[in-house]
């Protein structure tokens, strides 16, 4: 062992302490900065090793080495000390402080990056292994998908694809790549093998998605392509294989888009996946893209798109997410103020899932909007007992408590409701879900139940107080209630046939239900009594909507 050090420390003296104390200095930071990098390849951990021991073994030799003993005649008028050490006490100090430090800022610098390495990573990673051929030949499988992602996803600053330099197995099997994927922290890890024969050849595919966006729901997460030899000579097989990949990628990441209320974006990816390919049945129901797709274009309200990717979506699915298109669907529908093909597609849906408490709402609200009060009463009360069955299981579900509190509300327990509203909002929070926006959201609700409850109570005491059921109509507007906002007018007009206003919400009631010539005449006379310059000038806007000219 003596042995071998002096021969390390003699063959540093013969290259120069200053050149391999920069050679080692460069192994280290290169190194460091290639582990910062998530590349955890071994050869990078044996640099590193290398960089630091031959930087701190400099270091010792610079402080330590001595010259040899030197004969001399008569009186040695030198210190001992320069007599003994080859570096002066400048560079031995320098080289001292090495000793020291060079181990503990390796060392912090080692595990900083392994903390940092472990932080949530802000960008969507697709990582693709290396598919192991079983013939020993090598189709650039592997190399023809990673083109195919980063050409479609380039515009896509956040998204990132990366090579797996090795090969995952079969006999390494889902649990092994999911670790390495984790490591990696990936989003989607791709990973299998082939094997050619004389007429055959077998790709088989795996997919790990280890950040799962909530409404993606795979059939499976393999996928076996067989097809005639010749295919893999020529390409087709990687490019079939790729689309497959290509398109479920861009599903997925259109998904994390749409959690992030990136619906633009959504539906360009969405777009995309569509013009790309077939969805891969194996893997995925092919009408998800349209419904996930029509829900990003309700979301910005555009709801002609919308009905129409729902329709497509009902086209193509048999799965029980049917329902789910149905219930969106009648949801556009309401929007463009259609409520007979609302209420058609809600009806539908619950006889496809009876057990939502979101469809019996929604039945709810649109039998309200229809002035079919009864059986709005009927389908709030549904939904509520609905949302009882599914808490008792699920006692911190916030979306079905969030429903039960609106449920409430409709029903006229305002005090339920908001109680309920704001156990919503406590669960999401703590869940690590909930948003500014739905901080809003939930704000808006508290106020508008309390003004709700403010006007009714009035109205209680005071049923002749036409001001309170143009406060409560507006409400009812707000909320596209337009049948009981409609109706509280009719009452405040009964009381003050002079009151402007009321004239002006029902217009705008009316137009909103497609009651044109109603809004027309409730318009006019609006005009007739205000004159309030800008409330004059909305009504005349919304009276050349109609088609009558000012």
């Amino acid at each position: 062992m003596g042995h071998n050090l002096k021969a390390l420390l003699d063959f540093i003296k013969s290259i120069g302490a200053t050149v391999l104390a920069v050679a080692g200095f460069l192994a280290t930071t290169i190194s460091l900065v290639q582990l910062s990098r998530l590349e955890n390849s071994i050869f990078w951990l044996v640099l590193l090793v290398f960089g630091v021991g031959v930087l701190w073994l400099t270091c010792f030799y610079v402080v330590f080495k001595k010259k040899p003993a030197e004969k001399s005649v008569g009186f040695n008028t030198q210190s001992p000390e320069a007599v003994r050490y080859v570096f002066g006490k400048k560079t031995r100090s320098i080289g001292l402080i090495g000793i020291l430090t060079v181990p503990v800022l390796c060392g912090t610098g080692y595990f900083a990056i392994r903390y940092i390495r472990n932080l949530p990573s802000h960008k969507t990673i697709i990582m693709v292994a290396n598919f192991e051929s079983l013939d020993g030949q090598n189709y650039g499988v592997a190399e023809k998908i990673i083109e195919d992602l980063r050409r479609e996803t380039m515009q896509y600053g956040d998204v990132e694809i990366r090579g797996l330099n090795m090969s995952i197995t079969a006999r390494d099997g889902a649990e092994r790549a999911r670790l390495i994927g984790a490591e990696h922290q990936v989003t989607i890890l791709l990973w299998g093998w082939y094997r050619k024969t004389n007429e055959n050849v077998l790709v088989s595919t795996h997919v790990e998605i280890l950040k799962k966006p909530a409404a993606l729901i795979l059939r499976s997460d393999s996928h076996e392509l067989i097809r005639p030899a010749r295919e893999i000579d020529s390409f087709e097989v990687h490019t079939r294989l790729s689309h497959d990949l290509t398109y479920l990628t861009l599903l997925t990441v259109g998904l994390a888009r749409m959690e992030s209320k990136k619906y633009q974006d959504a539906i360009s990816l969405f777009t995309r996946a569509i013009q790309l390919s077939t969805a891969p049945e194996s893997l995925i129901d092919p009408g998800n893209v349209y419904l996930f797709r029509g829900i990003a274009y309700s979301s910005i309200r555009s709801y002609r798109d919308a009905i129409d990717d729902f329709t497509k979506s009902l086209s193509l699915t048999s799965s029980p997410c049917g329902a789910c298109a149905l219930n969106n669907r009648a949801i556009a529908y309401a929007h463009l103020g259609n409520l007979d093909s609302a209420l058609s597609d809600f009806l539908q849906s619950r006889e496809r899932d009876s057990k939502s408490t979101f469809i019996h709402f929604n039945l709810g609200v649109v039998y309200r909007q229809r002035g079919e009060s009864d059986k709005a009463i009927q389908s709030f009360t549904e939904a509520v007992n609905r949302s009882n069955e599914v808490l008792k299981l699920e006692p911190d579900n916030w979306g079905v408590l969030k429903n039960r509190g609106l449920a409430f509300v409709q029903l006229g327990n305002f005090d339920q409701g908001i109680d309920d509203l704001n156990r919503s909002i406590l669960l999401k929070q703590q869940a690590g879900q909930a948003t500014e926006a739905d901080g809003r959201s939930f704000i808006n609700k508290k106020v508008f139940i309390r003004d709700m409850a403010k006007y009714s109570q009035l109205l209680d005491s005071q049923p002749d107080s036409e001001g309170a059921y143009v406060g409560r109509a507006m409400l009812y507007i707000s909320v596209r209630d337009y049948v009981k906002a409609i109706d509280d007018l009719d009452k405040a007009i009964g009381y003050n046939p002079e009151y402007a206003e009321a004239f002006h919400q029902r217009g705008k009631a009316k137009e909103a239900l497609g009651h044109g010539d109603e809004a027309k005449s409730d318009f006019q006379k609006f005009l007739d009594l205000s004159r309030d310059a800008n409330s004059r000038n909305h009504a005349k806007e919304h009276l050349e909507r109609l088609g009558v000219s000012q």
